[in-house]
């Protein structure tokens, strides 16, 4: 199920719970292991895959034992600078300077 945003939370938690789950088991891990290489019990890490809903702290650090710490990135992204913010940041432009008058502009063979 790809979640969309109309779902309710309970939903949701469900989802991501299957999801850790079949990670978990596609790399050949049990739940005692992910849970030990984790540092969390063995219920938190069912209570988690059942969609039962944990901390934000041990989701990371399932996700860390997956490999998928990375995709916090995607969750929350980070934002990029606004209008203001470039135009504000950006250097003044230089006029270009006028030519001095007392300097006659000569070929290079006339010296």
């Amino acid at each position: 199920m790809k979640i969309q945003g109309e779902e309710n939370n309970e939903g949701i938690l469900i989802e991501l719970g299957k999801r850790i789950k079949d990670i978990r088991i596609n790399r050949s891990l049990t739940q005692e292991e992910l849970a030990h290489n984790a540092g969390l019990s063995f219920s938190t890490v069912v209570r988690v895959e059942n969609g039962e809903g944990s901390n934000i702290v041990n989701l990371m650090k399932i996700l860390r034992v997956l490999n998928l710490i990375q995709n916090f990135d995607l969750l929350v992204p980070e934002q990029q600078p606004g209008p203001e913010e470039l135009f504000k940041n950006k250097p003044k432009r230089q006029r270009a300077s006028k030519r001095k008058k007392d300097t006659e502009w000569k070929w290079g063979d006339e010296l």
